[in-house]
């Protein structure tokens, strides 16, 4: 199952479309511009994926993109890297913000200094700030997640979320989407989010609570790998894989290998390598004063053990190195 926001997609692709024929035509290159990808954080293979697909786009249209990550997503690493970026007064910047509040001082550097500043994955709280914005359709993704427990579970049950921290604009609408998806089957019942700091020792410490507490949570939606680490050994550690189903978020190596060997029953994957390319793209377009859309979504597959291996699901794994 994909699900996406095509009229946005459409509207993404005319662009791409429009700005090739434009280059071809012209023979112009915007070889001189740079442009500087910081990811969210270092070596996690959803930014791996990113980093291929803009490396692949830069390439094809003849651009320089320059790469940096932080070790951990932490808006204090972001920053000093973010600061350094700017002083190097590049034409454009796709970033993952590490927070929604916090990262808004560095990326007003960075238009300060003119460049144009493409959201990748996350957002600023504030959707004014910067050039334009793409990401996973995050709500659909969480009513995605809600429609795959309906099947599961049999229509029965209560849905614990485990998220990373408040503010984290992916993930709170990654929940918002499983809520809202829920409404729709009256025998399953939200109960609840709780925040792991993306560690998996606290995520099984709150899913071990979680159940002792509430016996009638079956299934549990976690919104990050680390999360999905912790509630798997959690349930294993009590005795309850079976009886409580965990969805999963992200489909790297080691999210694939947890969907085989049956630590979570379903995956809802992203499409990095989409977003980043796409990213490029825009800020090809920003750069050369062309019109680009504020807000573009990318689709999202909801892997299980009858469609991983398929050719459709492939565009949907992540990569660990281009």
């Amino acid at each position: 199952m994909i699900i996406q926001n095509s009229s946005n997609v459409v509207k993404l692709g005319l662009s791409v479309a429009l700005a090739l024929a434009a280059t071809a035509c012209s023979g112009q290159q915007p070889s001189g511009d740079t442009i500087t990808l910081v990811q969210g954080v270092k070596g996690n293979p959803f930014y791996v994926a990113m980093e291929c697909g803009a490396k692949e786009q830069a390439a094809k249209l003849g651009v320089d993109l320059e790469v940096t990550a932080p070790d951990q997503f932490d808006a204090s690493q972001q920053t000093p890297l973010v600061n350094a970026v700017a002083a190097k007064n590049p034409a454009a910047v796709l970033i993952a913000p590490t927070d929604a509040v916090a990262m808004r001082a560095p990326i007003n550097n960075l238009i300060s200094r003119g460049a144009k500043v493409i959201e990748v994955d996350t957002a600023l709280d504030d959707t004014t700030i910067s050039t334009s914005h793409i990401t996973t359709d995050n709500f659909a993704a969480g009513e995605a997640a809600a429609d795959k427990f309906n099947e599961i579970l049999g229509g029965k049950g209560k849905i614990l979320a485990l998220s990373s921290a408040p503010g984290i604009s992916t993930n709170d609408s990654r929940v918002e989407g499983l809520q809202e998806g829920l409404k729709a089957y009256p025998g399953l019942e939200f109960a609840g989010v709780q925040y792991t700091k993306e560690d998996a020792t606290t995520a099984a410490s709150i899913v071990s609570s979680s159940l002792s507490a509430d016996p009638g949570i079956n299934g549990i939606f976690s919104v990050n790998s680390p999360s999905s680490q912790g509630a798997a050994t959690a349930l294993r550690n009590n005795n309850a894989a079976e009886r409580v189903k965990l969805i999963g978020f992200d489909a790297g190596p080691q999210q694939i290998e947890q969907l085989k060997n049956g630590a979570v029953v379903a995956l809802v994957a992203q499409s990095p390598y989409q977003i980043g390319a796409d990213g490029v793209q825009v800020a090809v377009d920003a750069i050369a004063g062309k019109d680009v859309p504020s807000d573009t979504t990318t689709p999202v597959m909801v892997l299980d053990t009858a469609n991983v291996d398929t050719p459709e699901a492939q565009r949907f794994i992540y990569k660990t190195e281009c």
